[in-house]
């Protein structure tokens, strides 16, 4: 994964890598078969690992393939597709053992972000690996929270996230990545990737007054006050042993499911 990395170290793409047992895998494992139940053969019972994925889905392929060719050409069609939402993230320590990363969601897409509606969700992940190739081998850990009140085109959220006690956890060693997707009205049953980026430090920027409109306009003015911040405040154990025009963020995630005996 390394050396495809390499090739968009300078880009907005963000690599990772999860065992297909993890628990940290199943929101990723899921987006996969829902759209690896669009594309398969009839007779297909189960894909052939590695599967890989972007955009949660926009585009998928499974078994054994010219890995970093097929994967460059979905990596590259999903890095031209322009960003449905704003989103920024920043991360604090307020202790040794604990790290918050806080979260600013604004939507810039023509649809309301409602988890009953129509599932947005958004992710942090925690992982360890190479941080000049954004490429990460290690989740160590994620959690997620959820639209229970309908964000509107144009308006703004914000969330916050707490991890604490990860045993045997170097937090000055991780970053921490943050994914926002939804499943679109269109019926196609395929989920879709609003938006990704990587926790800096540093605050989150004010709630922004005019937004830019690459391919959308929004129904509702943008809120001019900091909106409510809901908190994520669980404890998460480890597994065992960008705003004018913001750019597509890496793919969200081009995912890759490993095979459990590579090592």
């Amino acid at each position: 994964m390394d050396g495809l990395a390499k090739g968009y170290a300078a880009k907005p793409v963000l690599f990772l890598q999860y065992e297909t047992n993890s628990p940290h895998a199943a929101n990723r494992l899921n987006r996969f078969m829902a759209a690896w139940d669009i594309e398969k053969n009839p007779r297909d019972i189960k894909p052939e690992t590695p599967y890989t994925m972007v955009d949660s889905g926009q585009r998928i392929s499974w078994g054994d393939r010219d890995f970093e060719t097929e994967y460059r050409k979905m990596i590259e069609h999903e890095l031209a597709r322009p960003p449905l939402a704003i989103l920024t993230a920043v991360r604090e320590r307020p202790d040794t053992s604990t790290l918050v990363v806080k979260v600013q969601v604004t939507n810039i897409s023509t649809s309301t972000l409602e988890t009953a509606a129509n599932s947005a969700t958004v992710h942090v992940l925690l992982f360890q690996g190479n941080r000049a190739l954004k490429a990460g081998t290690e989740i160590k850990a994620s959690n997620i929270a959820f639209f229970d009140e309908p964000l509107v085109p144009g308006d703004t959220r914000r969330f916050e996230f707490k991890f604490s006690g990860l045993r045997g956890v170097n937090l000055s060693a991780l970053e921490a990545a943050v994914l926002l997707d939804y499943m679109p009205s269109d019926t196609s049953g395929r989920w879709d990737m609003l938006q990704a980026t990587i926790a800096s430090s540093g605050r989150l920027p004010p709630v922004p007054t005019s937004l830019p409109s690459p391919t959308t306009i929004p129904t509702e003015a943008p809120t001019e006050v900091p909106p409510p911040t809901p908190t994520v405040a669980a404890t998460v154990e480890p597994t065992p042993d960008p705003a004018a025009s913001p750019q597509h963020y890496g793919i969200y995630l081009p995912l890759s499911m490993r095979r459990l005996s590579y090592q």
